[in-house]
């Protein structure tokens, strides 16, 4: 009956008693130099000792975040959650990859392994991709290979040892369902950098694999190995198409680099008469002439050589028109001989050539240096070639490249030109790898990445446009006029885009310093000035007219013979900016808008000061408190988050403890949440990770961008939107909104007293804990759920019930949902309330009210809770 009163006077026909979540998920709706990056990248590593991290190390990192995952499971309230993370693209940029494998009877089906993004695989001939294997542990794939006896059963060897800015390698994986699921063979767990395998063509259960440290032979599919070859760099290693017990590799102990064979399936190893003294070589079988192989090497700036006799004894080829000028071999290298005629055989550097005679001559078909999104010629950078298994040299002559850019094909290996018969296949492989991002409150996001340039991409729309070219560095994007974006390529060259188009106001800044700057230097916008932008050499360098047709820079700190890692300007205050050098000194200034300013030592990296001496990688100075600052290091050790409350005379590290402790890695990135005072989140080697009390606790989950290296993390301005960039899965956003409750306005007496409705806050993904007191014991109880709480079917809220006869209650909820609470008992109510899961739902409101029958306390028979808002967050 008294269910029916109430009914009658919402008068809602359509209400239903529901049982569902109460908030339900709503319908779907340029070019590199590789030895600066290398010095760059190994600053960020080291610890203050100079000493670079082990296998043990990054091992252990892992080890930890794993910990601290497995404990933010636990927790009621975690900030980043596992529903949070959106993959941004870009959909039309690849990133290196590296190994390409392609299905033996279904060639529409190959897999590719990304230099720091995992192994991935499309099913439409690399029209499209998916991510495989977010959970093995280590997306720094250098080698795939299928068992010829079964194609569902992939090995995966993980490190790269070519690239400056290579992810380290933890030992051989093993997938036995096409790359579904993975296992670590526990065994190579200290291998090092896998830099590639081969399988024996006559027995499936040898396996070889070329490491860091040495050649390894299994007999029994990688359940156990024996060292054949110790003490060297082993380069690479594959068998003879001909002959299934024949197979050679390419090695160096540091010394000179050697080819060495085997007529046993690798049991045993020669040394053969090819003798250079250290450049990276690689090999290549022609399948058409039993016994001769190809040898692409690095020596004086490119050579070719051809073996007749199974590896056995070298002549160099004349190679005319394969220069290697400016090719940087060690890095990129890459050879494939046509398997049905020996005289053709095509070479990727840089650029990528073909020669129709056997290696006499060559000629370029893809040119590398430029590259346009979009466009087809391929990306510079060529790291593996291979044939569709169907391959005849007649009426199938389908080859499939990896670079920097990530996977092309060619109909027509033997006619493609540097100008026409490329396609890319690169479409949904995100596998970029970004240095520095930017957003925008209108959507647009923008990126600086390894060799693939500075672009932007939006919310809506994951195909990049390009901004600037080279190596992307740090960007930043006009707070009030979007279209204009700052960018940063390597060696602190800074340009201008503004919208359509780029131009370079660098001016001499890049040779202001000479050598003294990092590969990827900082640069920074004031946050209350957008004319004010700093970039970070060996001095800090500041313009006043970044919007003007003529840009002008001025020093306004002088070098200490460091360059400058980190740049960080006080929300609050243009004058408060903070500094970091590359040896871990850290400077800060209280009047840097005056032409002179006044620096400070807080530590000079070596003798003053108590922080770490290690890379600085990043400064938070905080939003409302510039005597917080929070400075983040490099280095595989403990203590690399250190915050000050007093302006730098005191530090202390807020690494955490026990399971919720931060990984003894590189913290490469810090950002605070812009309305809660004690929550920041960091970007690691090793994963992203948040703390919601200052840095005494920190929690993580890595269910989006995976377990990669996450280099920078910005808040978009005017948003609780945090961007990831990370180095090998591309872009990432993760709405952040805070959730809350809030009261609005009391509830009437009662026989009870007053009812109080309270909730905890509403999270995507968890329940809400509903608690109401006052209640009339034996009596029934409904909740009342609306969205909105200002009208309701014409009338405006709150509404007064008096004329019903509930004299001094209100409805404050459009009562749009009405849930059965409870019919009898007595005491307090509590009740969980589901809430959906989906991105879309964060920063939405919802009303609450409870309706309390009260027979004996007016006509109506009813009084009222209070209303709670309802807002809900991550």
């Amino acid at each position: 009956m008294h269910r029916l009163v109430l009914v009658s006077f919402v008068m809602l026909a359509a209400c239903q008693q529901v049982s569902e979540p109460l908030v339900t998920t709503p319908a779907a709706p340029g070019f590199t130099n590789a030895p600066g990056r290398t010095e760059w990248l190994l600053q960020r590593w080291r610890d203050e000792h100079g000493r670079l991290p082990t296998a043990a190390d990054l091992a252990a990192a892992r080890a930890q975040f794993r910990a601290v995952d497995a404990n933010a499971d636990l927790l009621e309230d975690p900030n980043v959650q596992r529903t949070s993370w959106v993959s941004r693209g870009a959909d039309n940029v690849g990133g290196r990859a590296r190994p390409i494998v392609i299905h033996p009877t279904r060639p529409w089906r190959i897999w590719c392994g990304a230099a720091s993004g995992g192994v991935w695989r499309s099913d439409t001939y690399g029209s499209n991709w998916q991510p495989l294997a977010d959970a093995m542990g280590n997306l720094a794939i250098a080698s795939l290979v299928l068992s010829p006896a079964d194609p569902n059963v992939l090995y995966a060897g993980t490190g790269e040892i070519f690239s400056g800015d290579a992810v380290a390698g933890a030992g051989i994986w093993k997938s036995l369902d096409g790359g579904d699921t993975w296992s670590l063979l526990t065994a190579t767990a200290a291998f090092g950098s896998v830099t590639r395998l081969a399988i024996s063509p006559a027995n499936a259960s040898i396996v070889l694999a070329a490491t860091t440290t040495g050649l390894h032979r299994s007999t029994n599919g990688g359940t156990t190995w024996s060292t054949v070859i110790a003490s060297v760099n082993a380069w690479q290693v594959l068998f003879s198409p001909n002959h299934g017990d024949r197979c050679i590799a390419a090695m160096t102990d540091g010394t000179a680099a050697s080819v060495r064979y085997s007529f046993d399936s690798g049991a045993t190893w020669t040394t053969t008469t090819y003798a250079r003294t250290n450049g990276r070589c690689e090999l290549a079988y022609a399948k058409a002439t039993s016994n001769r192989l190809f040898a692409a090497a690095q020596e004086a700036g490119g050579e070719l050589w051809r073996s007749n006799d199974g590896g056995l004894t070298w002549t160099q080829m004349a190679a005319a028109g394969l220069t290697g000028a400016g090719e940087q071999i060690d890095y990129n290298n890459c050879i494939w001989v046509d398997p049905t005629d020996s005289n053709k055989l095509v070479v990727g550097w840089v650029s990528m050539y073909r020669s129709t005679d056997g290696g006499a001559t060559f000629s370029v078909i893809a040119p590398g240096g430029g590259y346009v999104i979009d466009e087809d010629p391929p990306h510079s950078d060529f790291h593996s070639i291979v044939a569709d298994p169907g391959y005849n040299g007649t009426t199938n002559k389908l080859v499939y490249v990896s670079n920097d850019g990530g996977i092309y094909r060619t109909s027509d290996i033997l006619s493609v030109s540097s100008t026409a018969g490329w396609s890319r296949r690169r479409d949904t492989l995100r596998t970029t790898q970004f240095y520095g991002v930017a957003g925008h409150g209108n959507g647009k996001l923008a990126g600086g990445t390894q060799d693939n340039g500075t672009f932007a991409v939006t919310r809506t729309d994951p195909r990049a446009r390009r901004l600037t070219g080279g190596d992307g560095g740090p960007c930043v994007i006009d707070p009030v006029e979007p279209d204009r974006v700052w960018t940063q390529t390597q060696f602190r060259n800074v340009w201008r885009h503004d919208g359509v188009v780029e131009t370079h106001i660098g001016n001499g800044l890049e040779q202001a310093d000479g050598t003294c700057t990092s590969f990827i230097a900082p640069l920074e916008l004031d946050p209350n000035d957008r004319r004010r932008l700093y970039s970070g050499g060996c001095t800090l360098w500041r313009t006043v007219d970044s919007t003007a047709a003529s840009v002008t820079w001025v020093a306004v700190k002088p070098s200490t013979g460091a360059a400058i890692s980190a740049i960080a300007i006080a929300p609050s205050n243009s004058d408060i900016v903070w500094v970091g050098d590359g040896n871990g000194a850290v400077y800060r200034t209280a009047n840097a808008t005056a032409a002179t300013p006044t620096w400070v030592t807080i530590d000079d990296g070596a003798n003053v000061g108590t922080l770490p001496n290690r890379f600085v990688s990043d400064i938070a100075i905080h939003h409302t408190n510039p005597q917080q600052v929070w400075v983040v290091f490099g280095g595989f050790a403990a203590n690399n988050v250190q915050r000050t409350t007093d302006n730098g005379a005191n530090w202390t590290s807020r690494q955490g403890s026990g399971a919720t402790a931060l990984p003894n890695a590189p913290v490469l990135t810090i950002a605070q949440h812009p309305h809660l005072a004690d929550t920041f989140y960091v970007g690691t080697e090793v994963g992203v990770f948040d703390t919601h009390d200052g840095g005494a606790a920190w929690s993580t989950t890595n269910e989006g961008p995976a377990d990669v290296r996450c280099a920078d993390l910005k808040f978009i301005p005017g948003t609780s939107t945090l961007l990831l960039g990370s180095y090998g899965r591309g872009l990432w956003t993760a709405d952040l909104t805070a959730p809350g409750t809030r009261d609005i306005g009391a509830g009437c007496a009662g026989s009870n007293g007053t009812p109080v409705l309270a909730a905890t806050a509403p999270r995507l993904g968890l329940n809400s804990t509903l608690t109401l007191t006052g209640r009339v014991a034996n009596q029934p109880v409904w909740l009342l759920q609306g969205s909105s709480r200002f009208t309701w079917l014409g009338n405006l809220l709150p509404f007064e019930m008096t004329p019903l006869g509930a004299a001094g209650c209100r409805l404050r909820v459009a009562p749009e949902l009405i849930r059965d609470w409870s019919v009898s008992g007595s005491g307090t109510l509590q009740l969980s309330l589901p809430i959906g899961s989906s991105p879309a739902l964060l920063g939405q409101q919802f009303w609450l009210q409870a309706a309390v029958a009260d027979p004996g306390r007016n006509a109506f028979g009813h009084v009222f809770s209070n209303g709670i808002e309802m807002t809900i967050g991550s």
